[in-house]
């Protein structure tokens, strides 16, 4: 677990020092909640209240779908930035 921690933590830091931050924080934010979910789902017994899968399918169409957009309309040409 220590070693991913530190592996995200450099993964984000070099994401957000060569691209844009809203695409970065826009795909953090979605897979912090996301993959758990699933990970819970399909290992570990969760189970969706009977009736409402069509409820999480289009919330999470509507949840990746939001993430994308954000991350591909964050896109804006970056300032050269002397780098040290």
């Amino acid at each position: 677990m220590l070693v991913f921690g530190v592996a995200g933590t450099v993964l984000l830091t070099a994401a957000l020092r060569e691209g844009a931050v809203g695409a970065v924080s826009a795909v953090l934010s979605v897979t912090t909640v996301l993959v758990p979910g699933l990970v819970g789902l399909a290992l570990l017994g969760d189970r969706i209240r009977p009736g409402c899968v069509p409820v999480v399918v289009v919330g999470l169409l509507l949840t990746v779908g939001g993430m994308l957009v954000l991350a591909a309309g964050s896109r804006a040409p970056r300032p050269d930035v002397a780098r040290l």
